[in-house]
């Protein structure tokens, strides 16, 4: 059985992304290709998190946004502590992305009104330009993802995520500190 094992996982590593290019691809797969992520904030009880329907992220820097209740838990959090992580589960792909980064309100109408996502009726059902609803822009500065569907499987394989750093310029980069090995 252990040869299968060691076949399996040398075929993995063969195909392992490697380039920021390649695993910055493969974030931009598994986050489009999931209807729901975690959102999870600071508390005075440590960390909360809450299921939330985001809209696409931006192509080049990711940038997520959410729609959220101005009196909600979450917005108390966000005022006072803007640090939050997201994850993006793939259970059928056997990974993730978790992002980190901070979260700003946008409570201005035309920015309500343009990331807005139709099914969010069912939360705000007095529309994007209501007082019951605000955006949420979160912009994140690392990236974590592990993918075996998309051979991304940095060495120790499976142990350790691949992660990507936000540089001053904000293209993203390999954090090799962390995640992948130099290679």
């Amino acid at each position: 059985m252990s040869w299968i094992i060691n076949w399996w996982k040398k075929r993995l590593q063969r195909r392992n992304r490697t380039s920021a290019d390649e695993v910055l691809e493969v974030v931009r797969r598994i986050m489009g290709a999931q209807r729901y992520c975690l959102v999870i904030s600071r508390g005075g009880n440590g960390s909360d998190a809450r299921m939330v329907q985001p809209l696409p992220a931006d192509r080049s820097s990711l940038t997520v946004r959410l729609g959220v209740h101005p009196g909600s838990r979450k917005v108390a959090q966000l005022e006072a502590d803007p640090h939050v992580t997201l994850v993006y589960a793939d259970v059928g792909g056997h990974g993730y992305v978790t992002l980190k980064g901070t979260a700003a309100l946008c409570p201005a109408t035309d920015e309500r009104r343009l990331h807005w996502k139709s099914s969010w009726i069912a939360f705000f059902p007095d529309g994007p330009l209501s007082d019951g609803f605000v955006n949420v822009e979160f912009t994140p500065s690392r990236v974590e993802v592990m993918s075996f569907k998309h051979s991304v499987t940095p060495e120790p394989f499976g142990l350790r995520p691949a992660c990507l750093c936000r540089t001053a310029t904000g293209a993203w980069e390999l954090d090799r500190s962390e995640g992948m090995l130099p290679g």
